[in-house]
Order: structure tokens, then C-alpha cells, then sequence
């Protein structure tokens, strides 16, 4: 059995010619015949057969069928297969019998990797048992260009950058695939594709690694030795499918620090340290060089069901993409303990997020770890109104945040209704009446840094109607636009006005 496409690619390469006429590559062949006058006078030829004969002797039937004519240069076979060169028959049907037998080949090939994946022998086995047929390098990386194995164990120090004791794409081949889009291909395709990628001396074959449809890595194969053809890259597709099954199985990507990461998190929350240096010591331990700040990282699934791997399994990623890291689950996220001089390139994070379908939120940084829990409620909070409100952004950082964790602090509507200035009321209340944008214009204000001349411009109005405007909303409303402090309680309320509004 092979593909159509297959062996017409394998007689245009060995004879250097052209197959003409009308064909789906997608046909399975499952063997080759000789076209006799028996079968002509048939019209309907045996389906998934490809039929071969010269056309001089057919042309005068009408044949239903997958056939290739050999006829002269000035013959043209209508709606079917032909070559217009005199090739030898039995030649032809050698040559195609080889590809067949190289097909049957592959799908040996096939199930000695559905052996390897019911033998227990794991992903390394998998992996040598393909090498050895294609002849290639094979690497296999998750959502953070992390190498999880391959084979052979060589280290290629032009690809490949050592990061937290483990191998990983170096930023070169990371920027160089993110800027020909091909991450993006990775996310969407579900077959492998061949590339070229301009710091990489050959063409790559990558197909992504899924588990119920959403990618939690891919593989990654560099033609070093020689190019794959279409039926090896459906042989790869296979390949690939037994990865993720065998990573949905493997245990060898536990954390064995799990639970002292548990342990460790739980006294940290519940105030069972009474010195800030038995945490220190106790992160030491864990591998944690202390350094001037820490913050946390809260990362969670947009959808539960995206969810496809153990704790262990994202844990392990984390701890890829933050340096002088720990990180465990808690309630439904994954938490990360950072400790940092400043925050890291949050690059590879935001790649990390959006291949598992994650959003993530960041803390303040902070020193006093007796004293971290309400940085981890602030990160906490934040991913819970990421997660439940539309954005395009996979991260947030508190920065932006705080405002609304502070009003969110307050479950009394009525309470933060209440602490909205009068001013500011009777200024949403008269805009409704009247149809004015009072409320617009006072928060373009605030919005642009009080700036009279960027207000205005941002409002499409000139100076001197926004004076106009300022006057008569201050007689109105009886604003007092030259008290700091006044200036302060209506800026917070506009604010207050917006989360009052479920804005």
C-alpha cells in the first residue's frame, strides 16, 4: 500500500520525467497490474489498483479506473494518468514494485512503534527505534523549548543553550521560529510541515504534540543526513501520536521535590515560621539562591479542560521558564515563588501560557517573606478577574491591577457606592439626563496627566472649548479643580464609579 502521490513522485525522480493528466495524491495503491484487454472490456477496473499500459493499445476504450499510459509525445489521454516517453513496461512496474515494497516497509516500521509504546520502553525507545529508521536527529521539546529527550544524546552547543541544568532551544532558533511564524504553524497544524529556518544549515521536519487537540510540545527533526519524503512524514505523524500517548503514561517527569514544595508552601501560608531566616534556610535547601526581592507568579487554565497533564508535568515547565524558582499547585493554579534582583524577560512565560491555553498574573515584588501571603492573594485575586473577564493578554501584573484588587477588597457594593464623591454623582446623573459627556471629559483629564492641550486633543476639541467646558462643569457641579486633595477623591471615584458599574 502506498500513496498515488508517492509513486508518481518516485517515477518522475528515477526516470526524469513528468507524469501528465489527472490524479488524487491522496489514493491509496495497493498493488500494480498490467492493463489487459480483459480488463478494458470490463470499464470499471478493480478500486485501489494501479493499472499500467501502453496507450496504442487501449485508446480506443472507455476504462473507469486509476491508470498511467506510456504513449507518444504527440498522444494526450483524456482523464487519465500518462508519460510521454517510451519507458519500458516491465521497467516501470519493477521500479513501482520497489516503492510499494518501501511502503510496506515503512508500515513495518509503523507498528514496531505501536511495539515500543506496549512494551513499557519509553520515550527513549521511541525515539532510537525512529532515528534508526530516518536517519535524522530527533528532538523533543515542550511549551517552553525545553528538551525533554533525544536522541542521539549529543550536545549541539550551536542549537542548543544550557538553562537551570537542563537543554533547551537557544533564543537564536526561538526568535528565528517566532519571527517566520512558524510557533504559530506549530499551534495550528496538526501534520508534520518541512521548514527552513535561517540559522539552521538544512530543512526541519516539526510536527506539535497533542492531547485532545491542544499542544503541550512538538517534535523537532533536523534533516541533517538526508530529506524525508511524503510517506515518511505520514510515518512521523504516527510517531508523533505515540509521544503523546506515551507522555500521558510516562512517569519519568514527576518532580521528586514535590512534596517538599508542598510542605514547604503550606508552612509559608499558614504563619508556621516565626524567623524569616529558617524560610531562607529552608529555600536553600530547596535549591533557591536567596537574592534582593521575591514575587509570585499565579498561572491557570483559561479552561479546566485544557488541563491535560499532571501537576508535576506544567511544574516542571515553570521551573524552565523562572530562574531561582519553586512552584506547586494551589487551589486550582499553579503557583511560582520567585527570588529576583529584578523580574526576568517575560517572554518565554507569555509563549508558556499561550501554548497550554493559560493567562497568568504577577505580583508586586516584595522582601518580607514572614509577611508574603497577601502578595500571593494580590497575584491570586488578579488571574481570578483575568480569567473571568475577556482580554487579549496572556499576563497581568499587579501594577495595573491594584486599583481594582483594592476595591474588590470591599464586597459591599453599597459601601464603595457610598464613597463616591457627590460631584462625581451628579455628574453621571446629569450626563444621562442631558445627554452631555461631562463624566468623559473629566476622565480624559485624568487620563492624560491633567494636561489641558493632550486632553483637548484627545477629545477633538479645541483649547479653548475645553476651558469652556472645565468652567461650566465647576459651576455645575461645584468642582474644586485647584485642591490636590479634591483633585485626588474625584479621580478615585470616577474609579469607584466604574467597578460600582461592573466595569
Amino acid at each position: 500500500m502506498s500513496y498515488l502521490s508517492s509513486i508518481i513522485s518516485g517515477i518522475e525522480d528515477y526516470y526524469k520525467c513528468k507524469v501528465k493528466g489527472e490524479y488524487y495524491p491522496n489514493t491509496l495503491i495497493n498493488s500494480i497490474r498490467f492493463l489487459t484487454k480483459e480488463d478494458a472490456d470490463c470499464m470499471h477496473l478493480l478500486p485501489n489498483n494501479l493499472y499500467i499500459g501502453n496507450y496504442e493499445n487501449f485508446k480506443d476504450n472507455t476504462i473507469y479506473g486509476c491508470v498511467l499510459y506510456i504513449c507518444k509525445e504527440n498522444e494526450t489521454p483524456k482523464d487519465k494518468m500518462y508519460i510521454q516517453s517510451q519507458i519500458d513496461l516491465i521497467d516501470l512496474y519493477n521500479h513501482m514494485s520497489d516503492i510499494m515494497e518501501y511502503y510496506n516497509y515503512l508500515e513495518q516500521q509503523k507498528h514496531a512503534l505501536f511495539q515500543s509504546l506496549y512494551s513499557g520502553n519509553g520515550l527513549k525507545d521511541l525515539l532510537k527505534s525512529t532515528y534508526h529508521h530516518l536517519e535524522n536527529p530527533i528532538v523533543l521539546l515542550d511549551s517552553t523549548f525545553t528538551v525533554l529527550s533525544m536522541y542521539p544524546d549529543t550536545v549541539d552547543t550551536d542549537f542548543f543553550t544550557s538553562r537551570n541544568n537542563r537543554l533547551s532551544l537557544d533564543t537564536i532558533r526561538i526568535q528565528d521560529m517566532k519571527d517566520r511564524k512558524i510557533v504559530d504553524k506549530i499551534f495550528h497544524s496538526v501534520h508534520p510541515f518541512i521548514v527552513n529556518i535561517p540559522s539552521m544549515p538544512c530543512p526541519c521536519v516539526i510536527e506539535s504534540i497533542r492531547i485532545k487537540n491542544s499542544v503541550i510540545g512538538y517534535i523537532f527533526i533536523r534533516c541533517d543526513n538526508r530529506e524525508m519524503s511524503r510517506d515518511e512524514l505520514d510515518y512521523i505523524h504516527v510517531f508523533t501520536q505515540m509521544i503523546s500517548i506515551q507522555l500521558q503514561k510516562d512517569e519519568n517527569y514527576q518532580n521528586p521535590y514535590r512534596m517538599k514544595y508542598e510542605a514547604f508552601f503550606k508552612d509559608l501560608f499558614l504563619n508556621h515560621y516565626e524567623k524569616e531566616e529558617d524560610i531562607i534556610e529552608d529555600l536553600k535547601k530547596l535549591g533557591i539562591i536567596p537574592k534582593k526581592h521575591y514575587l509570585f507568579v499565579a498561572s491557570g487554565f483559561i479552561n479546566n479542560d485544557d488541563r491535560l497533564m499532571a501537576t508535576e508535568y506544567y511544574c516542571m515547565q515553570l521551573s524552565m521558564v523562572f530562574n531561582n524558582s519553586i512552584h506547586n499547585s494551589y487551589t486550582d493554579y499553579f503557583i511560582s515563588l520567585i527570588s529576583t534582583d529584578e523580574i526576568d524577560d517575560m517572554d518565554r512565560y507569555e509563549d508558556f501560557l499561550n501554548m497550554n491555553h493559560m493567562k497568568g498574573a504577577v505580583s508586586y515584588m516584595f522582601d518580607d517573606l514572614l509577611n508574603c501571603k497577601p502578595y500571593l492573594d494580590q497575584c491570586i485575586n488578579q488571574l481570578k478577574y483575568e480569567l473571568t473577564h475577556f482580554s487579549d493578554r496572556a499576563i497581568s501584573y499587579h501594577k495595573d491591577f491594584f486599583l481594582k484588587n483594592l476595591f474588590q477588597l470591599s464586597h459591599n457594593i453599597k459601601e464603595l457606592q457610598a464613597a463616591i464623591h457627590p460631584a462625581i454623582k451628579d455628574m453621571y446623573n446629569y450626563d444621562i439626563e442631558h445627554k452631555t459627556e461631562y463624566i468623559k471629559t473629566l476622565r480624559t483629564y485624568f487620563k492624560n496627566n491633567r494636561s489641558a492641550s493632550m486632553t483637548s486633543k484627545a477629545l477633538y476639541i479645541h483649547k479653548s472649548t475645553f476651558f469652556y467646558r472645565l468652567d461650566k462643569m465647576s459651576a455645575l457641579f461645584h468642582l474644586d479643580l485647584e485642591n490636590a486633595d479634591s483633585l485626588f477623591a474625584y479621580e478615585f471615584s470616577l474609579r469607584l464609579l466604574d467597578v460600582s458599574k461592573g466595569k
